[in-house]
């Protein structure tokens, strides 16, 4: 055949929320308590875990403040993972509280778009971008997230792997041993959609269109008396 006879039909992913959802629940973190928890396990409660393991100690001590940085950022946006890692330094306004990135579900993947995050990430970022030059030696990298592999001396753009490690590690030493740097966004985003409609939640994930967005209005179903009272 000459040409593809499919090339030009549409496809829909037919989504199953209660199967998504029941594949979800005790996998994220549920709401903004359990959210402010695992922030402050990793900022103090980490360390008391790791205190007699050298090696941990060291990469913790070391990485402590950029993690925070990542994890605060995911939880405050619902940034996808790939979103965050290639983020370069100059994509970042504190001031605004944006970011700009590629959004992996619209049309156009030549324009880069704002994102919004929420206030309470910007003093983390901030702490991470005064250590940023000085911890990891960035050499002509403008990669906003950087690691220094082993047997060098300049940081490197950190990789989507890495950071995949890095928040299991810590979902681990929680207690969330199936939390993942993805769930940390679907864990942003029931928290998102819980205070706005599902419009604003698809535009600030980055949806193609609501079908996605739906999974979260039936993680939310149990705490619908919760929104009502929200609009007293």
């Amino acid at each position: 055949m000459k040409r593809n006879v499919m090339a030009k039909l549409r496809t829909h992913r037919l989504l199953n929320s209660s199967i998504i959802v029941s594949r979800l629940q005790g996998r994220i973190l549920e709401d903004d308590e359990e959210i402010d928890s695992f922030l402050h396990y990793v900022e103090h409660g980490y360390l008391h875990d790791i205190a007699h393991n050298k090696q941990a100690l060291f990469y913790y001590q070391h990485n402590r403040i950029r993690d925070l940085a990542i994890i605060h950022l995911i939880l405050s946006s619902g940034l996808r993972v790939s979103e965050v890692v290639n983020l370069n330094t100059e994509d970042l306004d504190l001031s605004k509280g944006v970011a700009s990135v590629y959004r992996k579900g619209m049309q156009d993947q030549t324009v880069r778009q704002g994102v919004y995050f929420a206030e309470r990430a910007k003093l983390p970022l901030q702490a991470y971008l005064d250590i940023r030059e000085s911890q990891y030696k960035p050499y002509r990298d403008n990669s906003l997230f950087m690691a220094i592999p082993r047997g060098q001396d300049h940081g490197k753009r950190m990789s989507k792997r890495a950071m995949q490690q890095m928040v299991t590690k810590y979902a681990k030493a929680f207690g969330k041993p199936h939390l993942t740097i993805h769930k940390l966004r679907h864990s942003f985003a029931t928290s998102y959609y819980m205070k706005n409609d599902i419009y604003k939640t698809q535009r600030q994930l980055g949806h193609a269109s609501t079908e996605t967005t739906q999974i979260y209005a039936a993680l939310t179903d149990r705490t619908m008396s919760q929104a009502i009272h929200r609009m007293n």
